[in-house]
């Protein structure tokens, strides 16, 4: 969002850390938590736009757009931006942890069955990348963190191409050792460079060396086959192997994509059945492996409740989710992994229906329509994951008076206790939405309950708790107002 200073709009929200997470050729990212919740951190990355060319700068807004349309458990997730004539801040949530880079270091040799539930994770989340038209370009260790939970997240798309947008490029970018052999030689490139840079990672992780020989490493990428010398790759299963032969062939267009890597047999070894490589030679573990988790009573009654969703209620309740911790939603991020069945990183239709149909409540096709139609805000005939999270969430359970005023300021833009039409507008470019007159005018209708056009906090907090009686009575207004002295000062 453009402002006349960034920077007091930053500190409105955020608590800024002297803490410094990183330093890149442009800026620094540093630590901060919100104003209201001390235990919701953020990485706030500060570019001062005197030190950026005009191409940097477009690649920074270019990034700040793809950022907008990744929405997927294994990437990393965007939550708004601020700019002024001096500053761009760019602000996500920390992701606590240590860089695969530094995690790979710590391993020494990764083992293979542990290298397996890594590296399907990330091939979750570059699959769904790959289907929204974009390509990272600079897959590398440095690039995908391991969170404290131990589950990997894709950072960085500094250097990633839109090719819905911007079509295509043959320039030379990434990192050399993890450069796959077309955008060396100046081809045009495709989704097939970032399985190529997974798969040099992958060798990585499983030997603890660099595939090719690093004195000559531009001819030894684009010409020399891959093989797997010395006694730690006797340890290494067959389809292991057969999968990184798929992964690092020369030709992108003979290259595995995602989507297969995902079916690959090798992926069976994820299984928690799955002690060694030998089971997986033998046989021993299934083709459908894990316990499926089903969609329970409350989850559907949750979807079935969804009513009237704006972008407005959605945008408010993934500020919700950035505040809560990973073990408040890790059950519901299994389960859409579950649901997932063709691992896009949607829900379709069919997909939805086949969980209905396994859960302990049958629902008509009309009612699953319904549900679909209810949740599926972005009207593209499918549901995404921060779609899924604001329709299966306990509002209840989470959303607390101090949290609920802390989403009202975000669209409070000019602090009047008020969210105005141009406020909706401001804050929902700012998390990097743009909506039209019609989304705007339908949001305003849906919520604003007194038709004086603006919505005030009584009105914003019916917007969650529509079961609940509403009133603009002074003892609303009061309740109101005992919430707004008890939050930190605007």
């Amino acid at each position: 969002m453009r402002t006349k200073n960034a920077t007091a709009e930053v500190r409105k929200y955020y608590d800024v850390k002297d803490f410094l997470l990183g330093e890149g050729a442009f800026g620094k990212v540093f630590l901060a938590s919100s104003k209201t919740d001390e235990n919701a951190k953020y990485a706030i990355k500060i570019l001062p736009l005197a030190m950026l060319s005009k191409s940097t700068k477009t690649q920074m807004e270019q990034e700040i757009c793809v950022l907008n349309k990744l929405d997927h458990p294994y990437v990393a997730r965007y939550a708004q931006s601020f700019q002024d004539e001096k500053y761009i801040y760019i602000i996500m949530p920390l992701i606590p942890g240590q860089e695969l880079f530094n995690w790979m270091e710590e391993q020494g040799k990764v083992d293979e069955v542990e290298a397996c539930k890594i590296m399907y994770k990330i091939l979750l989340g570059v699959n769904h990348v790959h289907k929204q038209g974009v390509i990272h370009r600079d897959l590398k260790p440095e690039n995908i963190m391991i969170d404290d939970q131990g589950e990997p997240k894709i950072i960085d798309f500094g250097l990633s191409l839109d090719t819905v947008t911007e079509g295509i490029d043959t320039r030379r970018v990434g990192s050399l050792i993890f450069m796959a052999p077309e955008i060396i030689e100046g081809f045009a490139h495709t989704s097939a460079c970032d399985i190529w840079s997974l798969g040099i990672i992958l060798f990585m992780m499983l030997s603890g060396s660099y595939p090719f020989n690093l004195n000559n490493i531009e001819k030894e990428i684009t010409d020399t086959p891959l093989l797997f010398l010395g006694p730690t790759w006797d340890e290494v299963s067959h389809d292991c192997k057969d999968l990184l032969l798929k992964m690092l062939t020369k030709d992108p267009g003979e290259r595995i994509s995602a989507q297969d890597a995902l079916s690959h047999p090798w992926m069976r070894l994820r299984s928690s059945d799955a002690e060694s490589p030998e089971k997986l030679r033998s046989g021993a573990i299934p083709e459908e492996i894990g316990t499926p988790h089903n969609l329970d009573k409350n989850t559907i009654q949750h979807l079935l409740d969804y009513r009237g969703m704006s972008l407005v209620r959605m945008a408010g309740i993934n500020v919700l989710v950035s505040m809560l911790q990973k073990k408040d939603i890790d059950p519901l991020r299994v389960l859409f992994e579950e649901m997932d069945k063709d691992k896009t990183g949607f829900i379709t239709p069919e997909e939805l229906a086949q969980a209905i149909s396994q859960s302990e409540i049958q629902l008509d096709s009309e009612q699953q329509a319904e549900i679909l139609k209810n949740v599926d805000v972005h009207r593209n005939g499918k549901i995404n994951y921060s779609e899924f999270l604001a329709a299966t969430i306990s509002i209840q359970e989470f959303l607390t008076e101090e949290k609920l005023w802390m989403i009202f300021r975000h669209f409070d833009i000019d602090d009047t206790d008020f969210i105005s039409r141009d406020n909706i507008v401001e804050a929902m470019r700012r998390m990097g939405k743009r909506l039209t007159e019609e989304e705007v005018d339908e949001s305003l209708k849906v919520h604003d309950i007194c038709q004086d056009g603006k919505i005030s906090f009584a009105e914003f907090r019916h917007m969650f708790f529509p079961n609940e009686d509403f009133s603009p009575s002074p003892t609303a207004l009061r309740k109101a107002q005992s919430v707004v002295s008890s939050s930190p000062e605007k």
